[in-house]
C-alpha cells in the first residue's frame, strides 16, 4: 500500500474485549492504530492492513459502521446484515 498515506502511529498493547485493532484519527490528521500485543506477527500485520485501508477509504469521513465493515470485509452475506446503503 504505498499510495499516499497520512502519517500513521502503530501501538502494540493489550486490547480491551478481543479487539484485534482500531483506529483513531487525530487532531492533526495522523492515525494512531492500536493493535492487540496477543496477535502473531501475522495476525497484527493483517490487522494493520485492514486498519490502513479503512483510512484509505476515507471510512472517518461515512456515518455509518455496519457499512463500513461490510465493505471493508467484504461480507456475502444477506441484505439484512449488510442492506445497500
Amino acid at each position: 500500500m504505498a499510495e499516499d498515506l497520512p502519517e500513521i502511529n502503530v501501538v502494540i498493547r493489550d486490547n480491551p474485549f478481543g479487539v484485534r485493532a482500531s483506529v483513531h484519527k487525530n487532531e492533526d490528521g495522523s492515525y494512531t492504530i492500536f493493535i492487540d500485543a496477543h496477535l502473531n506477527r501475522e495476525q497484527q500485520q493483517k490487522a494493520y492492513d485492514h486498519e490502513v485501508r479503512h483510512i484509505l477509504s476515507g471510512d472517518f469521513d461515512k456515518y455509518n459502521c455496519d457499512k463500513i465493515e461490510c465493505e471493508a470485509h467484504k461480507f456475502e452475506v444477506s441484505s439484512e446484515l449488510c442492506p445497500a446503503f
